[in-house]
């Protein structure tokens, strides 16, 4: 059995989530070790001060322009790094009926199952 947290996997796939639609969200999980904060970048423990330095940055950055700049840097290196690889990213398709009512899906994929309802 793999042991994730322990790093003592020859290959782990993990499934994420966009429950906020900002990039910063996922940058501590992505790119930093625990001891700042992250999850030793997704579990691989890969480090680059790079990542680290503009990631700081990215989280902290005001202004649209500028965590733009700073977001599209942490995407070069990381591709150049390579901490981790990225598979999978489902378009996810949703079907309704004519009867359904108030059911909307948001950009975050949340589902607000709650406030919808049906007719006859």
């Amino acid at each position: 059995m793999a042991d994730v947290v322990g790093r003592e996997f020859e290959m782990v796939c993990k499934l994420g989530t966009d429950d906020v639609i900002d990039p910063a969200m996922n940058i501590p999980f992505d790119f930093r070790p625990r001891d700042i904060g992250g999850s030793d970048p997704d579990f691989s423990g890969h480090v680059d001060e790079r990542i680290i330095d503009v990631s700081v940055q990215a989280e902290g950055a005001q202004g649209p322009t500028l965590r733009e700049d700073l977001q599209t840097e942490l995407q070069k290196i990381a591709i150049e790094e390579v901490p981790h690889l990225y598979l999978l990213h489902p378009t996810i398709i949703y079907g309704t009926r004519d009867n359904v009512q108030d059911f909307a899906v948001f950009p975050t994929r949340l589902d607000r199952f709650r406030e919808a309802w049906t007719t006859g």
